[in-house]
């Protein structure tokens, strides 16, 4: 099953192209903690000046314990039914601290390149999905990217980073 860890770093009111310097040391740093994360026991690891910690986890009801400065989901949602993703999605979001990130990349409608789902459920959510999720938040970055894939067919992905407001408003479920 998939799993993702949930990244932590300490954030004060970081300009966006420091925060994209740390969003890119996060998801480098997380490539390396996750070939060490086989066990479900909590990895914590400090590098390039943040704190990371990671968990292995069955993600489909998965429900934070705690709020994180940064949460990181790269290329993982969309490996799961759209009702599952959806409510997965809201947790993750939830899960950030005022005034923190969030950082997510999943494969949109339009994508034609469905091999590495095989005969599993997967999500191709809505162009704009990730945006009408974090409306009231900060846009760091959103970028729409197509690329070639094997076959003739095309990967188009949304990428979103966003900074959630320092003061929250109460949400009740996901949209």
């Amino acid at each position: 099953s998939p799993s993702m860890p949930l990244s932590r770093m300490t954030v004060t009111r970081v300009r966006e192209a420091e925060l994209r310097g740390a969003l890119r040391t996060i998801r480098s740093a997380i490539d390396a903690f996750n070939r060490d994360c086989q066990s479900t026991d909590p990895k914590r690891k400090r590098t390039g000046g943040l704190e990371l910690e990671a968990h292995a986890a069955e993600l489909r009801h998965f429900v934070p314990s705690r709020s994180y400065d940064a949460v990181v989901a790269i290329g993982l949602l969309m490996f799961f039914s759209c009702d599952d993703a959806r409510a997965l999605l809201a947790r993750l979001r939830d899960a950030v601290k005022p005034g923190g990130v969030i950082a997510l990349n999943v494969l949109i409608e339009g994508t034609t390149w469905l091999e590495s789902f095989g005969t599993q459920p997967y999500c191709l959510f809505a162009s704009d999905a990730l945006s009408d999720e974090c409306t009231d938040w900060k846009t760091v970055l959103s970028r729409h990217d197509d690329f070639p894939a094997p076959n003739a067919t095309l990967k188009r992905f949304h990428t979103l980073v966003a900074q959630r407001p320092e003061t929250v408003a109460a949400r009740t479920g996901a949209r």
